[in-house]
């Protein structure tokens, strides 16, 4: 299924419940300048792979979190703003929380009313160019009440994933390098209980991360092509599973292509 109006699709996120099964898809538009060619944020209909509403956006979305209790659908990108949108029936904006206004939003999840996000800073490199950095700071907010911060947490490798536990008791946050540490995320202080999985004995980059709906289990991919379980436990210390394999698959026999914000895919 291919629907040009989208340009390159940027994210996306299933939502269903107690409706047609739908995808929300998240495209940054196409470059030829016309009315309705900018990012916009579309549902399609599983049962007919047809788009059932399209919304116009300001920006780019980089990730995409559906929360099925509340059947609100949040957004994040580069202005660092969560935006929310009620999906329940078609798409309705509902507000955005300015969680990062000098960041970019790299991550996020939602749970119940809880919201928790980690951002990218750009910063002076050694060459003289700006690059970007995981922040260490980590921000929270309340779906009630978008425009009232919430608490600041701290990390300092900077959080490439994060995810809830339980009733947003507690937040699993992921280093780049593969570290593993839950947060309290009404901001106190918690027991040291951070832990390396296989991909820092690996060398690779953490690329993602999985929660069971349990909580009880944890998987985590990294860039050597290794998955990692682990099961974070309720006393402070995080069990790994360290007997992770590389995949048997092939490698790509061409390096992938770059694709660039509003160019269409080459054949």
């Amino acid at each position: 299924v291919r629907h040009e109006s989208l340009g390159v699709l940027s994210a996306g996120v299933m939502c269903a419940s107690g409706r047609t099964p739908a995808v929300a898809l998240c495209g940054a538009g196409t470059a030829d300048g016309t009315e309705g060619s900018g990012p916009s944020l579309a549902l399609m209909d599983l049962s007919t792979a047809q788009l059932t509403v399209q919304l116009p956006l300001e920006i780019v979305p980089t990730v995409a979190r559906w929360e099925g209790r509340s059947g609100l659908l949040v957004l994040g990108g580069g202005d660092g703003l969560a935006r929310v949108f009620d999906v329940r029936s078609g798409v309705k904006a509902v507000g955005a929380a300015p969680l990062f206004p000098r960041g970019v939003i790299h991550d996020l999840d939602v749970q119940d009313n809880s919201l928790a996000a980690s951002a990218l800073r750009a910063q002076l490199g050694p060459l003289g160019h700006d690059e970007y950095v995981f922040d260490s700071n980590l921000r929270t907010a309340d779906l009630r009440q978008l425009s009232r911060p919430g608490a600041q947490l701290f990390f300092a490798p900077g959080a490439a994933a994060l995810r809830w536990r339980g009733s947003a008791s507690s937040l699993l946050v992921a280093s780049p390098a593969g570290g593993l540490q839950r947060l309290d995320p009404r901001g106190g202080m918690t027991a040291p209980s951070e832990v390396a999985t296989g991909a820092a004995h690996r060398g690779g980059q953490l690329c993602a991360l999985s929660l069971s709906s349990s909580g009880l289990l944890v998987a985590a991919s990294d860039s050597t092509g290794c998955i990692d379980v682990c099961a974070p436990t309720e006393q402070t210390q995080i069990a790994v599973n360290f007997s992770s394999v590389p995949t048997d698959g092939p490698e790509p026999a061409d390096p992938l292509p770059f694709l660039a914000w509003g160019e269409p895919p080459s054949a």
